[in-house]
């Protein structure tokens, strides 16, 4: 077993290494190379139990040698830029110029909420709560949720006693 899959948890994302068919007792099924799905168990022998993202409810057990780990969507590879970073704001503003122009808002939207980028302008429930309990919601205009939060915490003056609500 290599080194990598030992720490392979549940939830982490893998890529299934070469084309291989699986069994589940009564019909075969085709893994391509390439496949992409998530870790749901860890056996103690060090294989894992993957489910597909694209067949709804399909599992395979895979070797650690048969699947590799891969960076989980959202999570921007280390030394690029931040999504939110200014130098980028033409591309998210273009691209949602297209999703408007095409109706394709809602796909859109959740494609941009899944991966924490900046999407269309929209509006957002902020719930905030101070250290003395008070809570606060405001319905804040922003790109994402991570630019509501801010563009609230600014308002506040920057107050690092309020915490977001989950």
């Amino acid at each position: 077993m290599s080194a990598w899959a030992a720490s392979l948890a549940k939830g982490d994302e893998v890529r299934v290494v070469k084309p291989s068919t699986r069994e589940d007792g009564v019909q075969a099924w085709f893994w391509d190379a390439g496949e992409e799905g998530q870790v749901r168990r860890v056996y103690s022998n060090g294989d894992v139990e993957v489910r597909t993202f694209n067949r709804a409810g399909y599992r395979a057990r895979f070797s650690p040698d048969e699947v590799e780990a891969v960076r989980p969507l959202g999570n921007p590879p280390p030394g690029s830029l931040d999504p939110h970073d200014a130098r980028l704001a033409w591309v998210w503003e273009d691209a949602a110029r297209l999703a408007d122009r095409n109706g394709w808002c809602k796909e859109f939207d959740a494609l941009c909420d899944a991966l924490g980028v900046p999407g269309r302008v929209r509006k957002f429930s902020i719930t905030m709560h101070d250290a003395g309990g008070v809570r606060v919601t405001a319905r804040v205009e922003a790109r994402s949720r991570r630019l509501a939060e801010e563009k609230l915490r600014s308002a506040a003056g920057g107050s690092t006693k309020l915490a977001v609500e989950s």
